[in-house]
């Protein structure tokens, strides 16, 4: 029975072109190398990308700012909104909101 026998042995079952202590090539080392996969992304990409980001954090914020709600409050309170000045920018306000 013709047999691969231990090292410094006969040679018989292995094919003519290849000895016991060759080895196999290792092609990550030699020879030009496989193109990698990738992805470019346009500016415009980009921006919708982060556009999109902006606009799920936006949609995860309470619609009404409770801090901003108690200043306000203090502030209406105070007597600080009964000023000429004051309301002519909230009527101006409320009126681009109603229009």
């Amino acid at each position: 029975m013709g047999g691969i026998e231990g090292i410094g042995g006969s040679h018989h079952g292995l094919p003519p072109d290849r000895s016991s202590n060759s080895r196999p090539r290792n092609s990550s080392t030699e020879g030009p190398k496989a193109p990698q996969d990738g992805v470019d992304l346009s500016p415009q990409a980009r921006a919708a990308t982060d556009t999109s980001h902006i606009l799920e954090i936006a949609r995860n914020q309470p619609d009404i700012r409770a801090d901003r709600v108690a200043v306000a409050r203090e502030n209406i309170e105070a007597g600080l909104y009964q000023r000429r000045d004051v309301v002519a920018v909230v009527a101006e306000r409320v009126g681009k909101t109603l229009s």
